[in-house]
C-alpha cells in the first residue's frame, strides 16, 4: 500500500511570516486562512479555517527562504506541506497540536505597479 503525507492548501496569509531562531536554524511560522464555502438555504456561507504553517530554513536550499522573506499579510498562496501532530504534556494533561511543515510555496504573481501596459490591452490574446 502506498501512502504519502502531502497536504495542499490555497489561501491568504493572516500576518507577515515570523522568523524564530532555533539553534543554528531559522523557523518561519505563518497562518494561512483557507475558505470553506458551503451552500445553505439562503445562499453561500463562508467558513474560514486556519492552517498553522512552519518552514525550517535549509542553508543548502535557500530559495524558498528568500520567497518567504518577501511574503506579507494578505498574499495569496498555494502551499504543499506535510501534516504534523505534536503531543505536549501540561498540568491539565496531554494536548495535541496540528501544524503543517511547508515543502513548497507558490505565491500568486502580483501585477507590477510600474507596468506601462494598460489593463485593457493585457486582457487581449497576444497571438491574435
Amino acid at each position: 500500500m502506498f501512502s504519502q503525507n502531502l497536504c495542499i492548501f490555497s489561501g491568504r496569509l493572516g500576518s507577515d511570516p515570523e522568523p524564530k531562531e532555533v539553534g543554528s536554524s531559522t523557523v518561519w511560522k505563518m497562518g494561512l486562512a483557507v475558505d470553506n464555502p458551503r451552500k445553505t438555504d439562503e445562499g453561500w456561507e463562508s467558513n474560514t479555517s486556519w492552517a498553522d504553517l512552519e518552514y525550517w530554513e535549509n542553508p543548502d536550499r535557500p530559495g524558498l527562504g528568500n520567497v518567504i522573506r518577501r511574503l506579507s499579510k494578505g498574499d495569496v498562496l498555494h502551499v504543499h506541506a506535510s501534516y504534523r501532530k505534536t503531543v505536549k504534556e501540561s498540568v491539565e494533561g496531554k494536548r495535541s497540536f496540528v501544524s503543517f511543515r511547508v515543502r513548497d510555496i507558490y505565491p500568486e504573481v502580483k501585477p507590477r505597479s510600474d507596468s506601462e501596459t494598460p489593463v485593457e490591452s493585457q486582457d487581449r490574446d497576444p497571438f491574435v
